[in-house]
C-alpha cells in the first residue's frame, strides 16, 4: 500500500510521550473518498484507543466519454452526441470541435451545455468530432467520428423472359419478348 513512518520523543522526565506518524502513498482519482483512519493503542488509554479519521479529497483532471443517441446515422436524420465529463474540481463547460476546427454549420450544429445536436445529417457532416473538458488540474478529450449512411435504397430489377415461338419452314417467322419489371427492396447497411 504505502510507507508509514514514525518519530517517538520522549520529555526529560520520561513521563510524557509523544509519536507521530506519517503516511505517504501515491493517491489516484479512485481514492477519492476513501477514509483513512489512524488509532492509537496505549495502556493509559484504559482499553478505549483514541481514532482520528480523515476523508480523503483528490482533485484530478476529467474523464471524457462521448455518447450518439444513433448508431447507424443515414442523411437526413438528426444525431445527439453528449460528452460525459467528471473531474474534481468539476469541469467546466465543454468544447465541441469537428476535424480540430470549429463547427462548420452553427445552423444545424447546436451546442447546448455538453450536448451537441445535428439535424438534417448529409455527407458534408463525416468527420471526426472532439469533446474537450477541463478543470484547474487539466484538461482531457475524446473523439467520435461519424459516418452518415445512405438512406435505405429501392433499386428496380429487371427480368427478360423470352416467350416460346414456333416457327415452319414455309413461313415467316417472328420473334416476341416480353419483360417484366418488377420492384425489389435492397438495404445497402
Amino acid at each position: 500500500l504505502s510507507d508509514v513512518k514514525y518519530v517517538k520523543e520522549e520529555d526529560a522526565n520520561r513521563k510524557t510521550f509523544t509519536v507521530s506518524s506519517t503516511l505517504d502513498f501515491l493517491a489516484d482519482r479512485n481514492d477519492d473518498g476513501a477514509v483513512v483512519s489512524c488509532r492509537v493503542d496505549h495502556e493509559s488509554l484504559n482499553s478505549t484507543p483514541q481514532i482520528a479519521m480523515q476523508v480523503l479529497e483528490i482533485h484530478y483532471t476529467p474523464l471524457v466519454k462521448i455518447i450518439s443517441s444513433n448508431s447507424w446515422p443515414e442523411e437526413g436524420q438528426s444525431i445527439i452526441l453528449t460528452c460525459e465529463s467528471k473531474g474534481k474540481p468539476v469541469p467546466e463547460p465543454v468544447l465541441w470541435t469537428k476535424d480540430g476546427g470549429e463547427l462548420p454549420d452553427p445552423e444545424r450544429m447546436v451546442v447546448n451545455g455538453r450536448v451537441l445536436s445535428i439535424s438534417f445529417l448529409n455527407k458534408t457532416d463525416n468527420g471526426t468530432y472532439r469533446c474537450e473538458a477541463k478543470n484547474p488540474i487539466g484538461r482531457n478529450s475524446t473523439e467520435y467520428v461519424l459516418i452518415v449512411h445512405d438512406v435505405f435504397n429501392t433499386l428496380l430489377s429487371t427480368t427478360v423472359i423470352p416467350s416460346l415461338t414456333t416457327a415452319t419452314v414455309t413461313t415467316t417467322v417472328a420473334l416476341t419478348t416480353s419483360t417484366t419489371t418488377s420492384s425489389t427492396a435492397i438495404s445497402t447497411r
